[in-house]
């Protein structure tokens, strides 16, 4: 193969498995995170090939990390945990 004639024919990057991690955290707690991984596969072609037909190789498959995400904020504060309800105000007494 001629270097000087290779394009890239096709590029994609997929997921990949995630390894979950913690974080500590205060007062003796810890976070759960995510590490991302991503697959990325690059397919290589020769210009003006013989035959009339593009000559494909894949190149490899590569495993890189991604930067780590920061760990998603609390939905809720605790299991039990509601906000207090405003109900309706009462004028004071005077």
């Amino acid at each position: 193969m001629d270097v000087d004639r290779l394009f890239v024919k096709s590029a994609i990057a997929n997921d990949g498995p995630r390894m979950k991690r913690i974080r500590p955290a205060p007062m003796g707690r810890a976070y759960r995170y995510q590490r991302r991984i991503a697959h990325l596969e690059v397919v290589l072609a020769e210009k003006g090939a013989q035959n009339g037909a593009a000559l494909a190789t894949v190149v490899g498959e590569e495993e890189s990390a991604a930067p780590a995400k920061a760990p998603a904020k609390k939905k809720a504060r605790a299991a039990g945990a509601k906000k207090k309800s405003a109900g309706k105000k009462v004028a004071a007494k005077k």
